[in-house]
């Protein structure tokens, strides 16, 4: 289903209905990163799911700074070690992963990034 009709969907017959009550990873292209469509829905049960053909541009990357301000949770999609998607990491509370795009020693490298710039966040040790 487009992002537009995921969100159209959402308001009509609730979140909680279409997603049993569990937290629903939508779709975002740029018009609906852009235009703030998401930021109509629950915030706590939204997380917004950045595609991968959406580039890293400086609009993204503000429209990705407004989402967390409104308090929603979003992640870029099929992250892979050699794309250039630092800067939309920098934002994300969900890291996926595909682990059949990736060797294991990549994996291995970036969960270590990833885990200790998460540590570090959060104050505690590496």
């Amino acid at each position: 289903m487009p992002p537009r009709s995921t969100l159209d969907s959402s308001l009509l017959f609730s979140i909680n209905t279409l997603c049993d009550k569990r937290r629903a990873f939508v779709n975002c292209t740029r018009e609906v990163l852009f235009k703030d469509l998401i930021t109509l829905l629950p915030p706590h049960q939204t997380v917004a799911e950045i595609l991968e053909t959406v580039e890293p541009e400086d609009r993204v990357i503000a429209a990705c700074k407004r989402l967390k301000s409104f308090g929603l949770p979003h992640r870029p999609r099929r992250l892979r070690a050699q794309r250039s998607a630092p800067a939309l990491v920098e934002f994300a509370d969900i890291i996926k992963v595909d682990i059949r795009a990736t060797r294991p020693e990549e994996r291995a490298r970036m969960m270590r990034r990833f885990w200790v710039a998460e540590m570090q966040d959060a104050g505690g040790k590496t």
